[in-house]
């Protein structure tokens, strides 16, 4: 397969297939990428309260969890399109 093909479908990919969360806010993206995907993660799934004022403002508010998860889809999908080069 020619590089110009893989390059093609890559970028077809990307625009059709990473579900970028539209609703998240600055301040909500700004936290989730401060902290990461392994602690965002571990206090949805694991229920921790967190010890930080702009975590904490994820964790109250069942909106911004909701945000916060749609994030860590939007991450996992752009890790799915490097890994699948």
């Amino acid at each position: 397969m020619s590089s110009w093909f893989k390059s093609f479908t890559k970028r077809l990919k990307r625009i059709f297939f990473v579900r970028k969360t539209r609703d998240l806010s600055e301040n909500e993206r700004d936290t989730c990428e401060r902290y990461g995907e392994q602690v965002i993660a571990t206090m949805l799934a694991g229920g921790f309260r967190p010890d930080f004022d702009d975590l904490r403002s994820i964790y109250r508010d069942q909106r911004s969890r909701q945000h916060a998860r749609d994030w860590l889809t939007e991450r996992a999908d752009y890790q799915s399109d490097i890994t699948d080069g």
